[in-house]
């Protein structure tokens, strides 16, 4: 089988005529299409809507995805100076890891802390790593869980295989009510264009 059907616009298609050539294929057809195409240097399908796109290669529901996706939920980590700026009073996050210190340092901490409630840029450089450590994964811990309380911060992932075995993955934004507007392709990927979870607190399901 030829790379592409032949169109009337050799080049450069519309949005309409990429997809109305993709679908003029079987499904197995469309998917060795795009696994080339993705590797192409001049793409002849990433023009196509992703929601399309994602349909016309088998993907379930693209979108309000359910069966046959997977879902992430996930908070960025960030730094205890990060969080007091946005959380008062900033003292308040020595008591995340109280159960962890012995009385003598808590006050010792607590004391240290307490006259960072006034500044604008709070500065822990008190902290031992240890404990510096145990308290920005406490605040991503209370990140995600309100993020999942709120419904935000969800990802839902799902992907199909060519006959020669290359995966096509998409990634969509899930909105609290379940939908996804905003959908990643293919071609993202390879854009390294999918959210880097890699500083982020996560959960799976």
């Amino acid at each position: 089988m030829p790379d592409h059907p032949k169109t009337a616009t050799a080049d450069v298609l519309t949005p309409e005529q990429a997809l109305a050539e993709l679908l003029a294929l079987d499904m197995d057809s469309r998917r060795t299409a795009v696994a080339k195409d993705v590797r192409s240097r001049s793409p002849r399908y990433r023009c196509i809507p992703a929601h399309e796109l994602a349909e016309a290669l088998g993907i379930p529901e693209p979108g309000r995805p359910g069966d046959g996706w997977s879902f992430t939920r996930y908070a960025r980590m960030m730094t205890v100076e990060e969080y007091a700026m946005y959380n008062s009073p900033a003292s308040e996050v020595i008591y995340m890891i109280e159960d962890s210190l012995d009385p003598e340092r808590l006050e010792e901490l607590i004391q240290l802390s307490e006259p960072l409630d006034d500044v604008d840029k709070p500065r822990f450089s008190f902290l031992t790593r240890s404990e510096r450590n145990d308290i920005e994964d406490a605040i991503a811990e209370r990140q995600l869980e309100a993020n999942e309380s709120n419904g935000m911060c969800c990802l839902g992932h799902c992907s199909v295989k060519s006959p020669s075995g290359a995966e096509l993955q998409f990634e969509g934004d899930i909105e609290d009510d379940g939908h996804c507007i905003t959908l990643r392709t293919p071609y993202d990927k390879r854009a390294k264009r999918f959210v880097d979870l890699s500083r982020c607190r996560t959960s799976y399901w």
